[in-house]
């Protein structure tokens, strides 16, 4: 873990050095992309490595921060790019981790409102669509339309996710649990031979330990008041369950970009 912590601290690095140059937005895609990734990685590795819950928020919004100027400079530049899926990013995902609501529905109020068939699957844009309502504090009518559209287009596909946002929606705690303990130890599963196909990906290992998609759902169910079970879930260790901080890190991306 530590080799992979250091190799995507290396990409991150290039990564930045490339969207420091400020060129045109639609060609610093991937650089955006992949930094996300790796300060995901870094926050990942350091919350499993040394238990440093500071570290993990610190680069989950940084994460965060990393999306939310792709977001920007493509709206101020009036650029159509399929890396603006939603589906293609965690960052709402790792906004969510942070307990920093207000950074996630800046990611919502950027992000597009309609599919994007270049970029994601119609389910996983459907899926992003209901958690945007949640983030967004949508009337239980919208939030019901889209939960009947991300059912519709799983079709026979597993639903642990739509039974998650059911339960959410409802409100109803021990539909949440459940659902939530089935959701991920179908990724759990999933992981080790996922680890393998991604062996050359250093990013992808450390975040394939912690889920910050299960701990962004966590976090929306607290915030919806749901009492959540004190048993330990799979990739959701209870020390990454981070509580609000008033605090934010410095804007790493602006910082880069005005070097």
């Amino acid at each position: 873990m530590e080799a992979k912590r250091e190799a995507s601290l290396e990409l991150l690095k290039e990564h930045l050095s490339i969207i420091a140059t400020k060129g045109p937005v639609e060609k610093l895609g991937e650089a955006f992309e992949e930094a996300e990734k790796c300060f995901q990685a870094v926050g990942c590795s350091d919350l499993l490595l040394f238990a440093d819950q500071d570290r993990f928020r610190r680069n989950l919004v940084w994460a965060a921060f990393t999306r939310r100027r792709f977001l920007v400079r493509c709206r101020d530049d009036g650029v159509a790019d399929f890396r603006l899926a939603s589906s293609r990013s965690d960052a709402l995902f790792c906004a969510l981790s942070a307990a920093d609501l207000t950074l996630a529905k800046e990611i919502v109020d950027l992000s597009p409102t309609s599919w994007i068939p270049e970029g994601e699957y119609e389910d996983d844009f459907a899926y992003h669509a209901v958690l945007h309502l949640f983030v967004a504090s949508a009337d239980a009518a919208a939030i019901g339309t889209a939960l009947d559209t991300l059912e519709r287009t799983l079709g026979e596909s597993p639903r642990a996710r739509l039974d998650v946002c059911r339960a959410l929606s409802t409100r109803d705690a021990v539909a949440f649990n459940d659902a939530m303990r089935v959701l991920l130890e179908s990724i759990d599963a999933e992981m080790p031979a996922a680890r393998r196909r991604f062996a050359d990906d250093p990013t992808f290992e450390p975040r394939s330990y912690v889920s910050v998609e299960g701990l962004a759902l966590l976090r929306l169910a607290v915030e919806r008041n749901l009492m959540l079970d004190e048993e330990e879930l799979p990739l959701c260790p209870s020390i990454g369950r981070l509580l609000p901080e008033s605090r934010r890190p410095d804007d790493i991306i602006i910082v880069a970009e005005q070097a």
